[in-house]
């Protein structure tokens, strides 16, 4: 009949949800929503330990601009990979896997740079080569480990942020929050370490 009323869902059907099982899906959701701020806050301290890493020295001002851009770039280059059903083949996936590594490229240089500087304006007469070799290497693998730790918790965070946001405002997410942490850290090495 024409006029007759369409059959009740049957609630033991696989695109059924019950009221009940609703409301549990979204208190699961409301309670992985504090996820993203703690990855956020993580990520805000990696970024300011390498704002603090360039501005606690006595190092040129310009290292900041290949800072930002290698950051910006990273971001960018592990965020873009993440997203769901994106698949890294072809020319674009090359793109952006160069992206990435031409941006912790850019960083981990910086960085490198920035912690040579540190206690450079000390007399270092009395340290043999060697030692000054084991320096070198040693704050040149702290500026490797400080942008891998960067890269690693970008991908994380911004993995995370897709659950709750789309591409573009996750991405606005993430880059905001590693310049604010890289303000703050060059603003607290000035103030303090770097202040004469």
């Amino acid at each position: 009949m024409s006029g007759s009323v369409p059959p009740p869902p049957n609630p033991n059907s696989p695109g059924h949800k019950s009221p009940g099982k609703r409301a549990k899906s979204l208190k699961r959701r409301r309670a992985h929503s504090a996820l993203p701020w703690l990855w956020l806050i993580t990520l805000f301290i990696v970024y300011a330990l390498a704002g603090l890493l360039l501005s606690a020295s006595t190092s040129p001002w310009w290292l900041w601009v290949p800072a930002s851009i290698g950051a910006a770039l990273m971001i960018v280059g592990v965020h873009r990979p993440v997203l769901s059903g994106y698949k890294r083949s072809g020319c674009s996936g090359i793109f952006i896997y160069l992206t990435a590594c031409l941006g912790a490229l850019a960083l981990v240089i910086a960085l490198a740079i920035a912690a040579n500087y540190v206690g450079s304006d000390q007399a270092f007469d009395d340290v043999d080569f060697f030692t000054a070799i084991f320096l070198l290497a040693f704050l040149t693998l702290l500026s490797i480990v400080l942008t891998a730790t960067a890269a690693i918790f970008s991908a994380k965070t911004g993995a995370n942020l897709l659950e709750f946001m789309g591409y573009a405002s996750s991405l606005a997410v993430l880059l905001g929050t590693s310049f604010l942490g890289l303000f703050v850290g060059g603003l607290t090495g000035y103030l303090t370490v770097g202040s004469p």
